[in-house]
């Protein structure tokens, strides 16, 4: 006769499977992100050290500045007046694309907008994390390229927090008539901005970008050849205000 308790465990043990199994792959992907503060900027000041294969820039982004950056270094050095000069203008472009609401113009609000839900697939399951694959969405001229793309994200098993999303393109293809695009890679990295490993107490929440890289490889017109390699990494966060509760 098997022992009783065993058994009584075991039972449980097999309940707990089947309804952790029973979340379909959405359920698990959209209460990962709900632990991602889109807000962060208006909260957190940090560090951005951005390489583009030329320079490598350190700046500081502070929510008590308005929301402005301060270029602190080039290449370990005081950076030139043309080069503040420089930094300043590509951070202001490139706040005006990240509030755009032109459905032509700038990347989602929150980094889950970019995934249709309905093809999630699970690729992978280890010990730590579960891998998924996915279609990516765009907006407005985006989405016509973003039909080519394939995604991958991660999500963490210990809080079920999202670890980083991918968005690649598995093989070549023309976007326009004149351009091929021969390599597309984008990249978030995600954690607390104060362990950059997991939400704070063991539970996902105030989760943001602790980095990214981007890579293009793309050829135009038959004779400009485009290389883009940047990568960024983001930390020494400091809370300026408490999150709303």
């Amino acid at each position: 006769m098997p022992n009783p308790i065993l058994a009584a465990c075991c039972f449980c043990l097999s309940l707990l499977v089947d309804s952790a199994s029973a979340q379909t792959a959405s359920e698990v992907v959209v209460k990962a992100f709900n632990g991602f503060d889109q807000d962060y900027r208006e909260k957190w000041g940090f560090d951005e050290l951005r390489e583009d294969g030329e320079k490598s820039w350190l700046g500081r982004f502070s929510p008590e500045s308005g929301g402005l950056w301060t270029l602190l270094k080039v290449d370990g050095r005081d950076p030139t007046e043309e080069e503040t000069a420089e930094y300043l203008k590509e951070k202001k472009a490139q706040r005006e694309r990240e509030t755009s609401d032109d459905e032509q113009g700038g990347p989602p609000r929150s980094p889950i907008e970019s995934i249709d839900l309905t093809t999630l697939v699970l690729e992978q399951e280890t010990p730590e994390a579960l891998v998924y694959s996915f279609l990516p969405v765009g907006r407005g001229d985006q989405a016509k390229m973003m039909k080519k793309m394939r995604g991958e994200l991660s999500v963490r098993k210990s809080d079920s927090c999202i670890e980083h999303l991918e968005i690649t393109n598995p093989k070549p293809f023309r976007p326009q008539i004149t351009v091929k695009l021969n390599r597309f890679f984008s990249r978030f990295d995600f954690g607390s901005p104060t362990s950059g490993s997991a939400g704070f107490g063991g539970t996902c929440e105030n989760i943001v970008p602790l980095g990214t890289q981007f890579e293009m490889d793309m050829k135009a017109l038959g004779l400009m050849n485009i290389d883009v390699s940047v990568r960024a990494t983001y930390s020494n966060f400091v809370l300026f205000s408490a999150p709303e509760s």
